[in-house]
């Protein structure tokens, strides 16, 4: 199963696509979103993002195959 960080913005659903010159990088689409391969992986992530950039606001949803 995939996994993604998603977040929301004004109503719309946005992914976590990775970091670029100290800001998150957010996208729309899925497939431009950073894939984690294990739910623990994406809880890491999600939980340094919180600390780092003060953001507690994303979570991780799955895509079933």
């Amino acid at each position: 199963m995939a996994r993604y960080l998603k977040t929301f913005y004004q109503g719309f659903p946005l992914y976590y696509a990775g970091n670029a010159q100290n800001k998150i990088r957010l996208e729309p689409q899925k497939h431009n979103a950073v894939l984690f391969i294990s739910q623990k992986a994406a809880e890491c992530v999600a939980k340094n993002l919180a600390e780092k950039y003060l953001r507690n606001d994303f979570f991780v949803v799955q895509q079933h195959d």
